[in-house]
This record gives C-alpha cells, sequence and structure tokens, in this order.
C-alpha cells in the first residue's frame, strides 16, 4: 500500500509532458469512450440520462474546436473551446480517470487562461452542477455569474 502511495506522488510531481493536438475524425471513439467514463455520473447524479446517441452528438457538437490532450503520447482527455471576436467558452474538457489528480486538467485550463488573457478575450465555461471539477474552475479563478436548472455559468474574474 506504501508504495502505491509513493509512487502516486513520484507521478503527481513528475514533470507534465502535456500536448494539445487537433481532433481528428479516427479521434470520435477516443472520445465518445472517455465522455461515458468521465460525464456519465455527474449527468444521472443532476437527472440527466442520455442516449448513445445523444453522447455521440455531444461528441460531434463543436468538434472543430476540439484538441486531444496528449501527455507523454498518451491521450489522457479531451478540451473543446468555441472562439468568437470577444469570448472563448470552454465546451469540454474531460481527463481520463486514471490520469485525474495529477495537474493535468489544471494545466490545460492555465493555458487556455493564458490565450484569453493575450487575446483580451473573456473567458466562460458552463460545468454541471454536480462536477466536482467546479473546485479547479474556482481555484483558478471562475466565478459563478448565473445558472439554470443543472449547470452553473462561469466566467473567468482577473
Amino acid at each position: 500500500m506504501n508504495y502505491i502511495r509513493i509512487r502516486y506522488k513520484q507521478l503527481a510531481l513528475e514533470k507534465l509532458k502535456i500536448q494539445l493536438i487537433k481532433a481528428k475524425e479516427e479521434d470520435k471513439v477516443f472520445l465518445f469512450k472517455l465522455r461515458m467514463q468521465t460525464m456519465v455520473v455527474h449527468l444521472e447524479k443532476a437527472g440527466i440520462f442520455l442516449s448513445n446517441k445523444e453522447h455521440k452528438d455531444r461528441v460531434n457538437k463543436g468538434f472543430k474546436g476540439a484538441y486531444i490532450v496528449l501527455r507523454s503520447n498518451n491521450k489522457v482527455g479531451v478540451l473543446k473551446c468555441i472562439e468568437t471576436a470577444e469570448t472563448i467558452e470552454i465546451m469540454q474538457l474531460q481527463i481520463a480517470p486514471e490520469y485525474q489528480g495529477l495537474g493535468i486538467g489544471k494545466k490545460v485550463v492555465e493555458d487556455v487562461i493564458s490565450r484569453a488573457k493575450s487575446t483580451k478575450k473573456i473567458l466562460i465555461l458552463k460545468v454541471l452542477k454536480e462536477n466536482p471539477a467546479i473546485r479547479l474552475y474556482e481555484r483558478v479563478g471562475f466565478k459563478a455569474i448565473g445558472e439554470d436548472d443543472h449547470e452553473f455559468h462561469m466566467k473567468l474574474i482577473l
């Protein structure tokens, strides 16, 4: 048991070798599997039960803005953003469960924050009220500016 804790700490302290690469059509199988691993539990806690077709539709929505998150050349997540003249919206950020807690999501969000700052764009997102990622977003400076039945609407406050 001690070895597992020590190894986990070593992994967490490793320099994060993160890359974002444009998602391709053949990545959709990975993205669907990732969505099922990361989102179903939060959606169901919120009382939202989607069919496989609805999950696939969500993978396809905004696909032009999808980037695969790589760590040491392994697919570990997805970042999907929509950029307009005035805003950048984080539509999806999903990190595979076995890679959560290592700072990967935080690093990806910090990269998007840097882009928003450099382009002087407003950074926004929506997050399910049942999703523990809310804490990450709050730690890096997002504040809830509104809500609906299932989601908080958040904005980066600089």
